[in-house]
């Protein structure tokens, strides 16, 4: 879960300051948190974000594949056809 921190954390990388302001209940919760995993309130909030700018990194390259796919269905760049022969030879063989 937290490889991708731990490793960022290990070669002491620049760090800025985030003040940043919680609503009590998220607040308790991510002490909560912290305090049965053993990792820092910090660490968490740094995994948590990392994770969701991954998430939205991958949605945005999933828009744009969707974006191509629909404006080059019918025409030489469609693959479809293509990846369907492939799949059904793999499949017979």
């Amino acid at each position: 879960m937290f490889t991708s921190l731990l490793s960022s954390l290990a070669h002491n990388p620049p760090m800025k300051t985030l003040p940043l302001t919680l609503p009590e209940l998220l607040h308790a919760q991510l002490m909560q948190a912290a305090q049965n995993t053993g990792w820092t309130a910090t660490q968490l909030a740094c995994q948590a974000i990392e994770n969701y700018l991954a998430q939205q990194r991958e949605d945005q390259l999933n828009a744009e594949l969707d974006a191509y796919i629909a404006r080059n269905a019918g025409t030489p760049f469609d693959l479809e056809t293509e990846v369907e022969a492939a799949g059904v030879a793999h499949l017979l063989t």
